[in-house]
């Protein structure tokens, strides 16, 4: 699912770019957290709009919209590493740091916090909220909790225990909230020094002001942890010799960290042993293309079973690796053929649009709550599609995001009797450049029924998910293969690549890929 901005004050056909934030104030009744965010247009000209705080995750710098939604066009900025030494001098300076190339023209620009970073004579700029963004706001839940003095109090209950840690969620989390690399990055906050103290500094500097409702907050001071001898992927700007990071992709940490086993268990984490599943009944959800997110201050009725918007995180790595397990609760039903929430049989419907609200006060309004939800890091990849992921990397200079679904009712892939007769599954993976940007869809193969890769550029204005399920239904062939008049049909402009499966090594693999990607650009 996609996310679209309501009551858009530009032309439906302008494109403008995110070019700065500024940090969040109470607005509204139930006083929300509410932020500004400044867009440059076409003529040059900047514009503020408020939007919840809990939109942070999906910002980034130089990306642009249209329409209210997030384009595929190239932002601006380009892909480079920046490896820091072992001593790097690290200060919180106002924005007038960053370079004057840069306009950020009112005052209120101006006031906000900028971490910079002299590191082997270079001068690194990145704002403080982009910081906050790749380092603590994944989703929406942390990004409310980060405003509060609680460190996840009234979310989970953890515990570590030599080197072990554990976190039990309570049921008013989503499980869609749920990822590893979420789970993972709350108890770097909970467990590790660095990462705590640079938490409790965000906050200390939201609340400095009393939490006044007012139009331009207090702004918000962030410093990143464990910077000595890390490792940033950054889209950014070269202005002479600073460097001003408009996003943070990755980051890796040469800190030892307390913990390298993490679990994590959840109310709704279940499996019902001895007793049927039920056909649902024929059940219907209703899942929009797209969210659209109001400006105002809108409370959600409850916040358990939001709606789903798929992003890119700021992926982590740390010198040791963190094993990370999900504990599933076992239910012996006792032969008892009852529907359970989640079960099979519910059939998911697409409509076009449907609002929504990334604000946090729950109980009182009105709109279902949104929540964000990776494509999956690869340490989660299901062993149907090991393989995949260890040719992935001969594609040369990417970064990868993925989701992984079933194929829709319609598919004409048999079903997959290696797993109880489920539908087929199938990972959709993002692959992404410093400029460009494509997609691969690979059907699990695990009974020996092989479908081609296939490579192909998103069409403009069109949602991943639905757009990938319709594919899936329309142009698969009876037999189990591409029908390549239904891609034609599809791929107007010609823009997709097929590539057989053959049983060679993943470096040959990841090889074909690579030349069907060259073919593709």
């Amino acid at each position: 699912m996609e996310m679209k901005f309501k009551h858009w004050p530009f032309d439906k056909t302008e494109a403008v770019y995110l070019h700065w934030l500024r940090s969040p104030y109470h607005a509204g009744k139930m006083k929300q957290w509410q932020m500004q965010a400044v867009f440059r247009r076409e003529n040059g000209t900047l514009h503020d709009l408020a939007v919840p705080w809990g939109a942070l995750p999906a910002f980034r710098l130089g990306s642009a919209y249209r329409d209210g939604k997030l384009t595929r066009e190239s932002p601006l900025g380009t892909r480079m590493q920046i490896r820091f030494c072992s001593s790097p001098k690290v200060s919180i300076c106002d924005a007038i740091s960053v370079p004057r190339q840069y306009e950020l023209r009112t005052r209120f620009n101006l006031q906000e916090k900028c971490v910079v970073i002299w590191n082997r004579g270079e001068r690194i700029v990145v704002p403080c909220l982009e910081v906050i963004r790749a380092y603590f706001a994944l989703n929406r839940m942390m990004t409310a909790e980060l405003l509060g003095p609680d460190f996840f109090t009234d979310v989970c209950t953890s515990t570590l225990t030599d080197g072990q840690a554990h976190l039990k969620f309570s049921e008013r989390v989503a499980i869609a909230s749920l990822s590893t690399e979420v789970v993972k990055r709350m108890a770097l906050v909970l467990f590790d020094g660095e990462f705590r103290a640079a938490w409790k500094k965000v906050w200390a500097s939201a609340s400095a002001d009393g939490g006044t409702t007012m139009q331009y907050a207090h702004p918000l001071h962030a410093e990143p942890p464990a910077i000595p001898g890390s490792v940033w992927v950054v889209r950014g700007m070269k202005i002479e010799r600073t460097i001003l990071v408009l996003e943070i992709k990755q980051f890796s940490s040469a800190a030892r960290l307390p913990f390298s086993t993490l679990t994590y268990e959840h109310p709704g984490f279940r499996i019902y042993e001895g007793g049927k599943r039920g056909n649902g009944g024929g059940r219907t959800k209703e899942e929009p293309g797209e969210a659209a997110i109001n400006p105002e201050p809108k409370s959600p009725k409850e916040i358990t079973s939001p709606y789903a918007v798929r992003i890119d995180f700021t992926t982590a790595d740390f010198a040791q690796r963190i094993e990370v397990v999900k504990i599933w609760e076992r239910i012996n039903e006792n032969g008892q053929g009852e529907d359970h929430s989640g079960g099979g049989g519910v059939r998911i419907e697409h409509v076009p649009t449907k609002d929504g609200t990334l604000y946090d006060e729950a109980g009182c309004g009105e709109l279902p709550s949104v929540e964000f939800t990776p494509f999956k890091s690869v340490s989660d990849v299901s062993v149907g599609f090991r393989k995949l992921f260890k040719a992935l990397p001969y594609i040369k200079g990417a970064s990868l995001s993925f989701y992984e679904g079933e194929t829709p009712e319609g598919c004409c892939l048999p079903k997959m009797p290696k797993i109880s007769g489920s539908p087929r599954s199938y990972v959709l993976v993002g692959v992404s450049f410093s400029t460009r940007r494509f997609f691969l869809v690979e059907v699990d193969g695990r009974d020996d029924h092989g479908i081609s890769t296939l490579l192909f550029m998103m069409p403009k204005g069109k949602s991943f998910i639905a757009f990938t399920e319709n594919m899936l239904k329309k142009c698969i062939a009876g037999g189990g293969h591409w029908d390549r008049e239904e891609l034609g049909t599809l791929f107007k402009e010609g823009k997709y690549e097929l590539v057989k499966h053959t049983k060679s090594s993943p470096e040959n693999w990841g090889v074909r890929l690579w030349k069907a990607v060259r073919r593709l650009f």
